[in-house]
């Protein structure tokens, strides 16, 4: 994902910070920054997971202060949740549900045994939440005006099966 990134305090990956802080304030042009909810659950869970591998030495430091953070393995979800809201909001992020109702699961579930993208071509089972970025986006575009000179949506993804199965979806859309 371009979002991506090591530093478990981070929402979005430095590149992708700044490209959303650098093109946010044009006169000219109203960018509006959309996040499907997926991908904001998907890095609480990798920013939770991180924090849970810190906390022995986070025990260790308490003790050798003789404090008490108060942080623990059952309110890390709700902390982490509290830091990338403040994250989406400082950015002016909007962050997109998907409407499940709205997907074709026959078709996603054709698209995943026979490995079309997004979903990768080994038997590992990558893919479907790169599918529910794709029906996310798709069902931005659906709601979005078709005139270009009105409104342009692009999808920014960094993995190369996703890009190639928006392609596909949205060819005669262009």
């Amino acid at each position: 994902s371009v979002l991506y990134t090591k530093r478990a305090s981070d929402l979005l990956s430095h590149s992708a910070k700044e490209l959303v802080e650098h093109n946010s304030g044009h006169q000219d042009l109203m960018i509006k920054w959309i996040l499907p909810a997926v991908v904001v659950g998907e890095r609480q869970y990798q920013m939770t997971k991180v924090a849970i591998e810190k906390l022995p030495a986070m025990r260790d430091l308490e003790g050798l202060l003789q404090i008490s953070i108060g942080v623990d393995a059952k309110n890390l979800s709700s902390l982490v949740e509290t830091t990338t809201s403040k994250q989406i909001e400082e950015l002016n992020l909007d962050v997109e549900e998907l409407n499940t109702e709205s997907i074709n699961w026959k078709e996603l579930v054709h698209a995943s045994i026979f490995r079309e993208p997004p979903f990768g071509p080994s038997d590992a089972e990558k893919g479907f939440r790169d599918r529910l970025v794709l029906e996310t986006f798709l069902q931005i575009l659906k709601a979005s005006p078709r005139t270009p000179s009105v409104c342009t949506v692009v999808l920014v993804a960094g993995d190369n099966r996703l890009r190639l199965a928006a392609a596909a979806k949205t060819e005669s859309k262009q």
